[in-house]
């Protein structure tokens, strides 16, 4: 995430804890198990499909 100049240490924590909110609630948000699961799938079809090829 981009940040403005932080000028003073107080600006700095803000934007620290924005920051780590930010990622809490992205990581929060992810479906791990179905990432995963659609990874594996991609790298069965590319060796079964795509390499053969």
């Amino acid at each position: 995430m981009a940040t403005p100049l932080l000028k003073t240490p107080e600006v700095r924590d803000v934007h620290e804890e924005a920051g780590v909110q930010a990622i809490n609630k992205i990581v929060k948000a992810l479906d791990m198990p179905a990432i995963v699961e659609t990874l594996r799938q991609v790298d069965v079809f590319t060796k079964d499909t795509i390499l053969p090829k």
